[in-house]
């Protein structure tokens, strides 16, 4: 920690800035909190999901309290983790989405390749993408194609051959954001089945391709999911919840088709440029209050 206040420290006078922003509550937020006090600075503070949902008692949570109650702003992600916050201390929030880049993702998606789902996400526990296994066994004759990788990735391999999903369920590692693209083009429904979120840019990303959207209704998902309107919710860990969303949308071809649509379109107000907008607004207001003050 003191060598990466000392390097911020040192970046942060070099170019003279007037304000600094972390991505993340911790440790981010406390290494900014501390050089914005040496320089008599304003800080911000971006909070995305884990950094906050996670906490727990103790000196981490002590500490990001404090660094949240002295924020000059606090900038969420979604609605759920603006409560969070306010809850441990911080005072001038603002709810900003997730960006995403749209310009990656332009082309539309296969809707005709029914028989295959994708979902992005790190292969940990709380992206419950076991769960999503287990569904799928249920449903004869379905692809899913799992991008991302993490610990986990042995033993949900393991767990596809031993239900009998070996040549269903393809796994790819890390790859590209234009490879990431061409998959969820190759495909028209979107599945996470995450145990806990933020906003996920994986949805959105799903979104702008014209994805139908299969979800489970935690964190920030809700503010971006409508149950009904652009895909299913469920609740997390249900794995027969799971089975007939898919099932559902599998047999609706045309209902997934119209959402995907509609998702293309409404999709637009996450931009990264508009986004940019937003937070750079916030900015200047809650500086300008807080001089004021």
């Amino acid at each position: 920690m003191p060598c990466l206040v000392i390097r911020l420290l040192r970046v942060a006078v070099r170019h003279k800035a007037r304000i600094l922003v972390a991505q993340y509550a911790f440790p981010d937020g406390i290494v900014a909190a501390i050089v914005a006090r040496l320089l008599r600075r304003p800080y911000f503070v971006q909070v995305v999901g884990s950094d906050i949902r996670l906490l727990s008692r103790g000196v981490k949570l002590a500490l990001t309290s404090w660094v949240l109650t002295n924020a000059t702003g606090v900038i969420c992600v979604s609605k759920d983790l603006e409560r969070r916050t306010r809850m441990i201390g911080a005072r001038r929030t603002q709810v900003i989405p997730t960006p995403v880049d749209l310009s990656i993702f332009v082309k539309e998606c296969d809707v005709y390749r029914q028989s295959r789902l994708v979902t992005v996400a790190n292969l940990v526990p709380l992206k419950a993408i076991d769960v999503l296994i287990k569904a799928l066994s249920k449903i004869p004759r379905t692809e899913l194609i799992v991008i991302g990788e993490g610990p986990e990735r042995e033993r949900l391999e393991r767990l596809s051959k031993e239900l009998g999903l070996e040549g269903y369920v393809r796994f790819t590692g890390f790859i590209s954001q234009e490879e990431v693209a061409k998959y969820l083009q190759s495909s028209s429904i979107f599945v996470l089945p995450s145990l806990t979120e933020g906003v996920p840019r994986s949805i959105l990303e799903a979104m702008a391709c014209g994805m139908f959207i299969i979800a489970t209704r935690v964190g920030g998902i809700p503010d971006v999911v409508t149950e009904g309107r652009n895909g299913f919710l469920i609740e997390p860990s249900d794995v027969h919840a799971l089975y007939e969303a898919i099932r559902r949308a599998l047999k609706s071809p045309e209902l997934v088709r119209s959402i995907g649509e509609e998702n293309r379109r409404s999709v637009g107000k996450y931009d990264v440029e508009m986004i940019g907008r937003r937070i750079a607004d916030f900015i200047e207001r809650a500086t300008d209050m807080t001089a004021r003050s």
